[in-house]
């Protein structure tokens, strides 16, 4: 919920979600509207990885590791999302990233990272 001020008037603006959690810790939130941002397809939907979620422990402790103790310490994850399967060009961008990803693999001895 948010509110909005204009002049002396006060606006309460209610925000409902359909959101679905699955078994395994993974939240579904699927877009807001149909007229989103051209920018973001509207198979753009994401998937909240929860707490205790076995991807989201290991891309935390990825993450603040690679920060570095003194910053990880004063850092807070407050959420982390996944890019939705659901739509067919999306993953066929997966699919091409997959590919790309093994060819540089294969290229560099088994290292996916792309350097220069």
């Amino acid at each position: 919920m948010s509110l909005e001020t204009r002049g002396n008037r006060k606006t309460e603006i209610e925000y409902h979600s359909s959101i679905i959690e699955f078994d395994n810790g993974e939240i579904f939130n699927p877009p807001l509207s149909d007229d989103a941002d051209s920018s973001s397809s509207a198979s753009s939907s994401t998937i909240r990885l929860g707490h205790g979620n076995q991807k989201h422990d290991i891309i935390k402790a990825c993450f603040l590791s690679g920060l570095g103790a003194e910053i990880a310490g004063d850092t807070t994850v407050a959420s982390m999302r996944k890019n939705s399967m659901e739509g067919i060009a999306t993953r066929a961008r997966y699919v091409a990233f997959r590919i790309f990803t093994d060819a540089v693999a294969r290229k560099n001895d088994g290292d996916p990272n792309v350097s220069s």
